[in-house]
């Protein structure tokens, strides 16, 4: 233990959170073939920007595309030209961009949370979030997911050194730097998860001088600089059918009803969680049973609470931590669990609060050598998630997922299944 925390106090801790991650998704990146008909979508758009050399309007056959913003073409065009692929059109150029946005969600992940626990918990907490079955997955698809998760953690890392008392202009500079990119690959979705957290914390505490460093010209002059220009310039392209589309055809019906089909009932991520977050699953429950009693300090009783002003100032700064990590991820949660459209991946912003918490839990376990709260609860838990994975390469169940995902393709959907079966048969995909 003592060398593995001399290890984790280094910059090598960064490196064996990325190289993980990078293991972890390397099988997957060149063996998986395209996993549905929006991967397929985002990388012949991709491919079409590059070869056209237009790097403001998105197309697909030549058709508009006006769903998503740009970034994620940029990054994909920037992939394939360096490795050199445009031709080949191989899948795995494109998914670079999301294997490396996972990489920079666990490197942000124990930057950030190192402002907020100690660097035991941290790293763990990083460790758990990048061997995630949710963010290993988005690791291997060539969409927004995975890339907008990286840039968010390190916008949200910036904010958790802010509340630490770090008053650097420059974390202001970061955190605006990382949203403008997050406007660019997703939309609303990074304003969202980052002004919710903001908003909450500054209603749970009335404090706002932790956010100074926001105000800082050069950080919203950036934000300005980076994001607006694309945004007229597609729209003068398009004669102002991008932002229309965009909002009228993609993002409100997701608000109003459940878009193409993907719906589901309140409560649906929450289900879907111990699933996802396998294999943090196992400290899932003690990390949210620690910052629900950790997140309100214990007040003083005069003379009788014999505490040092130490450790009341130490208590009230773990405190902070929690509330920011539950403001962080409770606020978005149930915004996306109200939403009438239901994909998994929606809630991944949210996966490295849920991450650190468990990896406090893991820290709080290796300090005090006692685990009370929903012990055997949380290992039964592991054991029925682990149970239903080691289900999935049956040949049954993957015939089922096969066939579902496949009919995304409409009347190809059986060629479709077919070929995915010659793949999985003939890679050795089982691996992945």
């Amino acid at each position: 233990m003592a060398s593995f925390d001399r290890m984790i106090e280094t910059r090598w801790a960064y490196a064996v959170l990325a190289g993980l991650v990078f293991l972890l998704a390397l099988p997957g990146l060149f063996s998986l073939p395209t996993l549905d008909r929006d991967e397929g979508r985002f990388a012949e758009a991709s491919s079409e920007m590059l070869e056209s050399g237009d790097f403001v309007v998105i197309q697909y056959h030549n058709d508009l595309r006006n769903k998503k913003p740009v970034a994620i073409h940029w990054f994909q065009s920037i992939a394939v030209a360096l490795t050199g692929g445009a031709a080949e059109r191989n899948i795995a150029d494109y998914r670079i961009p999301s294997m490396l946005g996972a990489m920079l969600a666990a490197m942000g992940t124990l930057w950030g949370g190192s402002a907020l626990f100690n660097r035991r918990a941290a790293f763990v907490g990083a460790l758990i979030l990048g061997t995630t079955l949710l963010l290993t997955t988005e690791a291997n698809i060539a969409k927004t997911d995975a890339a907008q998760c990286g840039i968010l953690v390190m916008g949200m890392a910036a904010l958790a050194h802010m509340r630490n008392g770090n008053t650097s202009k420059w974390l202001g500079v970061l955190f605006w730097v990382c949203l403008s990119f997050g406007v660019l690959l997703k939309g609303p979705i990074a304003p969202l998860v980052c002004f919710a957290t903001i908003g909450a914390l500054m209603l749970w505490e009335r404090k706002t001088a932790w956010a100074k460093p926001l105000l800082y010209w050069v950080g919203l002059s950036l934000f300005c600089i980076i994001t607006i220009p694309w945004y007229v310039a597609v729209q003068v392209a398009t004669q102002g059918e991008f932002l229309s589309e965009a909002v009228r055809v993609d993002l409100a019906p997701k608000l109003v009803e459940a878009a193409e089909g993907h719906s589901g009932p309140i409560g649906m991520h929450t289900a879907a969680l111990p699933l996802l977050f396998w294999p943090g699953t196992l400290l899932l429950i003690p990390g949210i049973w620690l910052a629900i009693t950790r997140a309100f300090p214990r007040k003083q009783a005069g003379a009788a609470d014999a505490r040092t002003a130490t450790t009341q100032a130490w208590e009230e700064r773990e405190a902070a931590a929690w509330r920011f990590l539950i403001c962080w991820f409770l606020p978005s949660w149930i915004v996306f669990e109200l939403a009438p459209t239901k994909l998994v991946h929606y809630t991944l912003p949210m996966y490295p609060a849920l991450a650190l918490m468990a990896g406090a839990a893991a820290d709080h376990w290796f300090s005090t050598n006692t685990w009370k709260q929903g012990r055997w609860f949380s290992v039964a838990l592991f054991a029925v998630v682990t149970l239903l994975l080691a289900l999935l390469p049956t040949p049954w169940v993957l015939d089922q997922i096969r066939a579902n995902a496949a009919s995304d393709f409409g009347p190809l959907a059986d060629r479709v299944a077919a070929t995915w079966e010659q793949a999985w048969n003939s890679t050795g995909l089982w691996l992945w």
